[in-house]
């Protein structure tokens, strides 16, 4: 799954979910379960594409997420508190960051 979806899943949970002892374990499960879906990712044919083309269309994505999750928070949830709804969108998003290197 893109970082994009795993931002907005875990933004999702961020303003439905107040208690971080429910929100972690629950962001953390979303990605796998947001996984079991096929879909396309930055890292698909890297040796073709080169680091510097992978590392840029990764950022290109974490960006495009954390903007359309904050248009989340802004519009629809605006009671969210933004410090914690990064804090389960980086767990949302934690398989992906831990498998990077």
């Amino acid at each position: 799954m893109t970082a994009t979806s795993h931002a907005l899943i875990g933004t999702v949970i961020a303003s439905q979910v107040t208690n971080p002892y429910l929100a972690v374990p629950l962001a953390l499960g979303s990605h796998f379960v947001a996984d079991m879906i096929p879909h396309w990712d930055e890292a698909i044919e890297r040796k073709e594409k080169g680091m510097s083309r992978v590392f840029i269309e990764s950022v290109a994505d974490w960006t495009l997420g954390l903007a359309l999750s904050y248009s989340l928070i802004f519009f629809l949830f605006p009671e969210t508190n933004v410090s914690y709804a990064f804090i389960i969108i980086i767990v949302a998003q934690l398989p992906d960051w831990l498998m990077a290197p």
